[in-house]
């Protein structure tokens, strides 16, 4: 994963190496960093 983009509207996940963006709910979004973060090690 290369980053999150987050306005008020949206946030916009993207991969690294990859086409592919995923949008998540701003409801998941704080879950889902803390999350992905977990997965690395962070």
């Amino acid at each position: 994963m290369s980053g999150f983009n987050r306005s008020v509207s949206n946030c916009l996940v993207t991969f690294h190496d990859s086409h592919k963006t995923v949008y998540a709910s701003r409801r998941y979004y704080k879950e889902l960093v803390a999350r992905l973060n977990e997965m690395r090690g962070y």
